[in-house]
């Protein structure tokens, strides 16, 4: 009689459950909120009835169908490292999405856009686009055969010691011990393989070569880093520590990226230098250290929002503020503004180069760098001027480095007493002179009588020097200096200075009175 009883009281529970479980079936959720956190919550190591999470999906599947599907759903989540903040979640509902304006809502848009869950009918659940999309997501976040491996593992399995299963510290460490290995045979093998590389490369020099060996390691730490945000999913982690940990290996992997990026510049940079000194301008050297600078510092700063965005922060506002503060930040350095584009005007417009004598309104001297700021210029007396770039290109400029010859423009005075066939004689012992002279270009010469000055004979003297050099310039002007002085000797005609002859019409007469 009394086991009787006992199993009547079990049926009777059984019964009650079975027809509590059917009514919450057909019963539907009020907002995403009941949704999502009936999906979830049913799928805890503590509190799993996959039957109870499968509520969340549409009731026209089959059972085993809408269990399936609650499942992959979770581990999509879990493998992507998607932590559900359910308080954030909204209850309302009447809630519509802003950019679809519609009855959905989005648990991660820009993640998996295409999960989403509706409102049918005045009941919220998962869409029939989640259902039908939900078995190529799964492959893709769990490839080459890794999904096999997890549907052969089961949700439980033995004690948990420190929060995990026994078999799941036994994974870490032999997942561990395998990238151990993997780096080690890796960067050997690419190692090798870079060597061999490099020596087919003939026109590499010895500093690309050692920076081309530095990557190996970049590359392979990369290769591992990519290899862990495939194989962690699979060790079915707590979610919190899944997340905390493949954040983790997607900042590294974007510093290692960064790292890379890097490196390769600096090979260009060692390749472009060899070219910046085949080139005729200085200014490529000058160049080519800014922009390796400026492309360094791109690729630092995209790594730096790429890490952040990994951390949620949102970029988005971020980038705003930046640009807000970088305009009152311009509007208060116009200057230094103006003077960062006088300097890329000059690196395009190339009107010297370094090592060029200019003369730039009141200043003058020897080009010995061009910066983002100003220009620096060796005065005659080894004194260092800086010109902002911005007025720099605003005054009128003379650049007397990018002379072929030099010229020698002279006007040679006779005194008034001299002869007229002294003069000629003169006159054509110089031109003979200037005519035989190794140094002078004789395209164009002018040896003439200029005019009758004030207080002497003009004769004109005006030669083209063959030189670039300003040292061998002023040696050939003195050669030519002392030549003229031996040929004026030589046909007895002397040189005039200035002078000017008073005349007095009556001298004072003295009075002794």
């Amino acid at each position: 009689m009394r086991q009787l009883l006992n199993k009547a009281v079990w049926f009777t529970i059984i019964c009650l459950s079975g027809f509590q479980l059917s009514a919450q079936n057909e019963a539907g959720f009020n907002n995403p909120y009941e949704v999502i956190y009936n999906h979830l919550d049913y799928l805890q190591d503590d509190n799993f009835f996959p039957e109870l999470s499968a509520r969340s999906f549409p009731a026209d599947l089959d059972s085993l169908e809408r269990i399936r599907s609650a499942q992959l759903m979770k581990r999509i989540y879990d493998g992507k490292g998607l932590y559900v903040h359910v308080s954030r979640i909204s209850k309302d509902s009447m809630y519509q999405d802003s950019i679809a304006e519609d009855f959905i809502y989005f648990p991660f848009p820009e993640v998996l856009p295409d999960v989403y869950v509706e409102k049918i009918d005045d009941k919220w659940m998962y869409s029939d686009l989640t259902v039908d999309i939900i078995p190529d997501l799964y492959q893709d976040v769990y490839p080459f055969g890794l999904h096999r491996v997890i549907d052969m593992l089961p949700a439980k399995q033995g004690m948990r010691y420190f929060g995990l299963y026994g078999w799941q510290w036994i994974a870490l460490l032999v997942f561990g011990l395998i990238l151990v290995v993997g780096y080690y045979i890796l960067s050997r093998v690419l190692n090798i393989s870079l060597k061999l590389m490099t020596r087919k490369l003939t026109f590499l020099q010895k500093d690309q070569i050692d920076l081309i060996k530095r990557i190996d390691g970049l590359i392979v730490l990369a290769f591992l880093s990519s290899l862990v945000s495939y194989m962690l999913p699979v060790i079915r982690l707590p979610i919190k520590m899944s997340f905390f940990l493949l954040k983790i290996n997607e900042v590294l992997f974007t510093v290692f990226v960064v790292l890379i990026v890097l490196t390769l510049v600096n090979i260009l940079k060692a390749y472009l230098k060899e070219a910046a000194l085949a080139t005729e301008t200085k200014l490529d050297e000058q160049l080519l250290p800014i922009v390796i600078k400026m492309i360094k510092i791109i690729v630092v700063i995209a790594g730096v929002f790429n890490v952040l965005h990994i951390l949620n922060v949102n970029v988005t506002a971020l980038i705003a503020g930046i640009s807000i503060g970088g305009l009152a930040l311009a509007l208060a350095a116009q200057d230094t503004v103006k003077n960062l584009i006088g300097s890329m005007m000059i690196f395009f417009d190339k009107p010297f180069q370094i090592g060029d004598y200019i003369i730039a309104g009141s200043n003058e001297g020897s080009v010995v760098e061009v910066g983002f700021r100003s220009t620096r210029i060796k005065k005659v007396d080894t004194s260092i001027i800086s010109i902002p770039n911005g007025i720099l290109v605003n005054e009128y400029l003379t650049n007397l480095g990018v002379r072929n010859m030099r010229v020698l423009n002279t006007t040679i005075g006779l005194m008034y007493n001299s002869k007229s066939e002294d003069i000629k004689s003169f006159i054509s012992d110089l031109k003979e002179y200037v005519s035989k002279h190794p140094r002078i270009w004789q395209e164009s010469k002018y040896v003439l009588l200029k005019e009758l000055g004030p207080s002497s004979i003009d004769i004109m003297l005006r030669v083209y020097i063959e030189t670039t050099d300003y040292a061998d310039e002023l040696a050939v002007k003195e050669e030519i200096i002392f030549n003229v002085i031996s040929i004026a000797e030589k046909n007895n005609v002397a040189f005039a200075f200035p002078s000017s002859s008073v005349y007095i019409e009556q001298m004072p007469t003295q009075n002794n009175g």
